[in-house]
Order: C-alpha cells, then structure tokens, then sequence
C-alpha cells in the first residue's frame, strides 16, 4: 500500500458524516417519555468527532442506566427518518417490555467483547431482545464499548465488501474477508442475520483489525477498527469511487 492509497482511506474517515438533528433526537426521547437529561446529544453535523463523543456518552452511563442503549437504538436506525424511527420505537417499547437490564446488558456486552463468540453474541442479543437474529443493532453495542477493537457492520458495509471483493480479486485481503450469505445477496433477506451470516461478521471484525494495524503505520495516526469501518461506511454511502486496496499480510 503506498502512501496515496493510505492518505484516500484518511480522507474517507475524516469525511465521515452521520448526521442526526437535534430536534429530531429530543423529538423522540419526548415521545418515548425518556427524562430530560437523556436524548439531549449533539449530532449535528455527523462528523468522526462528534460520534466518537457519542461513544464515551455510552460508556459513561450505560453500565448502569438503560437510556444510553434506547439513545444508540434510536442513532442506529434514524438515518432512515420516520421509518427507522417507528423501528427504534418498537424495539425500545419491546426491550421495556422485557424488562431491561443495564447492568445484565452491560455484561453481555463485555463478555462479547472479551470471548468473541457466537454464544456470547447471542447471549447479548437476548438481553436485548433481540430475538429474530439481526445482527447489526447488536453489533453496534460491542463497537461502542469497544471501538479498537471491534467495527459496526449493517448492509452498506455487506455492499462495500462485496464490492471490495471483486474489484481485488488479487489482494491478499480478500482472503481474509468473508462474503455475506447467499439469502441477502440475493436480496431474499434484507438484514445479515446470526445463523446466516456469523463468518461475514467475524471476518470483518478481523479484516477491520488488521487494516487499522497497516493504516497506522501508513498515516501515522492511530486508527480503530470503527474507524475502518466509518471509512468503508463512508465511502459505501457517498458513492466515490472504490477506495484502494489495502493489501494486507496474509
């Protein structure tokens, strides 16, 4: 990889913008009767720092107050305005339905986070009730918790590997990505789902690790595995052209 390929992966991620309106956030915590001090976070530009911001939001307060998983269901999904926000709705109402936990949801999250395993995962899916399989609400929490180490994943990311995938079919990082499941890239099923598409996941986890490894060292700069996947995330749904291969050790 030499040093213009890595400076067009920099540009992606400081380009990266996932902007939600400030009156749409306290909208909807108004409307799920949430207390005044949650749902009051500033998002309005999207950019790189103001989320990274909105992480540390969560890792404050979510180990014992349940608001900051309500706040990440909401950011999740809002960027498909009034129908994501009838989604977080449902599953924020399902999730008090339930019960929730903070602390129970905080532990499943970090032993996720430490194990790495399927049977961690759907643990932490459980305690969010999150009981159809879907696996990118779910995976949201982990990157939040621990974003050097772990990466979102949702279908523009499944999309952009796919695309990875055939423009280099020569990089020795395409070994180690792992493609979707047939039904979604098909179009059968809409959502990457556990029992489908837990390979797809796990290898981008690792694919996000070792590219953030050979982009620090490329820019200089410390990069995350979230910040891989904000990179790819951005360049996915800007539609620039493919950003260039990274060409990882095998």
């Amino acid at each position: 990889m030499n040093q213009e390929s890595a400076d067009l992966w920099r540009q992606a991620l400081f380009a990266y913008s996932y902007p939600i309106a400030r009156e749409r956030v306290v909208r909807f915590g108004k409307r799920i009767g949430t207390p005044s001090q949650w749902f009051n976070f500033n998002l309005e530009h999207g950019t790189r720092g103001e989320t990274m911001e909105f992480e540390k939001r969560f890792r404050a307060s979510a180990p014992d107050s349940v608001e900051p998983w309500f706040e990440v269901i909401f950011w999740k999904l809002a960027s498909t305005g009034s129908v994501g926000e009838s989604r977080a709705e449902r599953m924020i109402e399902d999730l008090r339905d339930f019960r929730p936990s903070a602390p129970r949801m905080w532990a499943a999250c970090s032993d996720f986070v430490t194990s790495g395993t399927r049977e961690a995962f759907r643990e932490l899916q459980f305690s969010l009730f999150i009981v159809a399989g879907g696996v990118p609400v779910a995976a949201t929490f982990p990157a939040f918790m621990a974003p050097e180490r772990f990466p979102m994943v949702d279908s523009w990311i499944a999309k952009w590997v796919l695309r990875y995938g055939d423009a280099y079919p020569s990089d020795p990082a395409v070994a180690h990505l792992v493609a979707p499941s047939e039904a979604f890239t098909s179009g059968r099923r809409k959502t990457l789902v556990v029992s489908a598409d837990w390979s797809f996941y796990c290898g981008w986890i690792e694919w996000c690790r070792a590219a953030a490894g050979i982009l620090s060292e490329k820019t200089g700069f410390a990069w995350r595995a979230r910040d891989v996947e904000m990179a790819a995330f951005q360049n996915a749904r800007s539609g620039s052209e493919l950003l260039p291969p990274l060409g990882l050790r095998q």
